[in-house]
């Protein structure tokens, strides 16, 4: 059963994207208003709601425009305070988009280094959405057919900072932490294979060790022959007595 308030999300989400289709010539129409409407589907309904058709439009629109071109392996990242004159929306807030590959960690990465520099995230909305692009990184549609390019796509609402020198310098630490990130996902799988030949090659290592321990100790020709038959045929033959 949806809720008040999942109800007014959906209505206010409807009105946003029904208003950024006609904002567009109709080539794109359809485009934004797919992208608005996925743009909220897993926002929070109480930070949504009670937000105009206007100011989420102008929010989504906003960052479809920044990210409507950007080619793969590549992160685009901005900090700025919207202006409805030169943004075509405005908020109280300083915002941060990210548009990126989709890779683990990355809200987490972002927030620590929006924290380190002292902003306060009031708000993440953070849709993964499959795209598809041309050879130069123009944006043609969303869901395409073959799959696509599972990218992340991230606005974040932070406490309002009126430095421009500051927000660069979120800009600069934003990207080199998914700079890292980025190493860190596509380094992993190297890692854990160098990982388990040292595992492998310790273990190898740790039952030589223990094999020749055994044969050290082994005196009665009974506990030899335990031991060649539970180590064979790594055990060397001459701990076989005549007794086995």
């Amino acid at each position: 059963m949806t809720s008040d308030i999942e109800a007014n999300k959906g209505a206010s989400v409807d009105a946003a994207a029904a208003l950024a289709a006609t904002r567009h010539a109709p080539r794109e129409s359809a485009l934004a208003r797919a992208f608005v409407a996925a743009f909220y589907e897993h926002a929070p309904p109480a930070d949504i709601a009670a937000r105009s058709a206007e100011d989420l439009c102008g929010g989504a629109l906003a960052l479809w425009r920044f990210g409507v071109r950007r080619n793969p392996g590549d992160a685009r990242v901005r900090v700025y305070n919207p202006a409805e004159a030169h943004d075509g929306w405005s908020s109280p807030h300083t915002i941060v988009e990210i548009v990126n590959d989709d890779m683990p960690f990355l809200v987490d990465s972002a927030t620590a280094a929006i924290n380190e520099r002292g902003g306060v995230v009031r708000l993440v909305i953070h849709p993964v959405i499959a795209v598809a692009r041309d050879d130069e990184g123009n944006l043609l549609g969303l869901d395409p057919k073959d799959g696509g390019l599972r990218e992340s796509w991230m606005q974040i609402e932070i406490t309002r900072e009126p430095d421009a020198a500051e927000r660069s310098a979120v800009v600069d630490a934003l990207v080199g932490v998914l700079a890292d990130v980025r190493a860190a996902v596509t380094d992993w799988p190297k890692m854990r294979g160098v990982l388990a030949e040292i595992c492998s090659g310790l273990a190898a290592t740790e039952s030589a060790r223990r094999l020749g321990c055994c044969a050290r100790r082994a005196t009665a020709p009974s506990v030899a022959c335990a031991i060649w038959r539970r180590c064979r045929p790594t055990c060397a033959t001459s701990f076989v007595t005549a007794s086995c």
